[in-house]
């Protein structure tokens, strides 16, 4: 009978790469620098890979992630820099770099 199990599990996204194999779960990166939320969501699959990993349970059937799992910006990270911008704009429209005397 032929071996189903894999060698090589991998979880590829923008910028780097988490695989699971036979000596433990790995993390390769491009020379680009990561923003805070792409950031955390890297570290947070990592752990999750590692922790599934760890329990020795079969990795499941690769789906296609939602829209969700692909943006790496959560709303509270966009409404807060839109609210940033909104508050920058306005202060720069009212600051005055001449003084009254």
């Amino acid at each position: 009978m032929t071996d189903l199990n894999p060698t090589r599990i991998e979880y590829r996204r923008d910028g780097y790469l988490i695989w699971a194999d036979e000596d433990g779960v790995h993390i390769k990166t491009s020379s680009r620098g990561f923003e805070m939320p792409e950031a955390i969501a890297m570290t947070e699959l990592y752990q999750a890979v590692l922790a599934h990993f760890r329990a020795g349970e079969p990795f499941p059937k690769p789906t296609v992630p939602d829209r969700g799992q692909r943006v790496f910006y959560p709303e509270r990270y966009v409404v807060e820099r839109a609210k940033r911008a909104v508050v920058t704009a306005i202060d720069d429209e009212f600051r005055t770099d001449e003084t009254p005397f």
